[in-house]
């Protein structure tokens, strides 16, 4: 497989260079996706948004959520790491390219006990349905609440002002956790 920025071997199972984007934070820079195909794809050897999650039976999903307005699923953050790489986008010109990474607890009640009317959201049914329900109404609002928040830093400028930005992004983790984790009780909290 060719893609734009890096040289994938089929027969290694990973890139050949590492990425760009996330290359100092992972621990195999190399792999494809995270080595989690079925939940990633990178077509252009690259991150943008990326999550992933673990699934908690429980039989209190709003306890396990600090008393979010729930009976059958909630989701809770476990971390946002941010990653910037410079872009050169014409001959002087440079562009933060920024990423997220989001690593999430999703609680569910077990499947015996999922009932059809349980919730607001009809197509809950079963915890695949559920996973998807936090996936679509909480994660992606909250994802694109961030998104939001990062985008004024990914403005065109000279290299050292894209490298400037990059580090400054980089040290940002935290508040990002915060305006994420804060955008997904705001979701959770209208109880959908």
């Amino acid at each position: 497989m060719i893609v734009v920025f890096r040289w994938y071997r089929s027969g290694w199972g990973r890139y050949t260079q590492a990425d760009p984007v996330f290359a100092k934070r992972s621990s195999t820079p190399y792999e494809y996706a995270d080595d989690r195909t079925p939940v990633v794809s990178d077509p252009l050897g690259l991150f943008t948004w990326y999550w992933s999650w673990t699934v908690h039976t429980t039989p209190d999903p709003s306890a396990d959520c600090n008393g979010a307005a729930t009976s059958v699923e909630c989701a809770s953050a476990r971390s946002v790491k941010l990653g910037c790489a410079c872009k050169c986008i014409g001959s002087s010109a440079w562009r933060p390219d920024i990423s997220a990474y989001i690593d999430m607890d999703i609680f569910i009640l077990p499947n015996p006990l999922i009932r059809p009317g349980m919730t607001a959201d009809p197509s809950i049914s079963d915890q695949n349905s559920a996973v998807e329900h936090v996936e679509h109404v909480h994660v992606t609002p909250a994802a694109a609440s961030l998104d939001r928040w990062l985008s004024p830093l990914e403005k065109q400028g000279t290299k050292t002002e894209c490298e400037t930005t990059c580090r400054t992004v980089r040290a940002l983790d935290s508040v990002a956790f915060a305006k994420f984790e804060a955008a997904l009780r705001q979701s959770q909290e209208h109880g959908n």
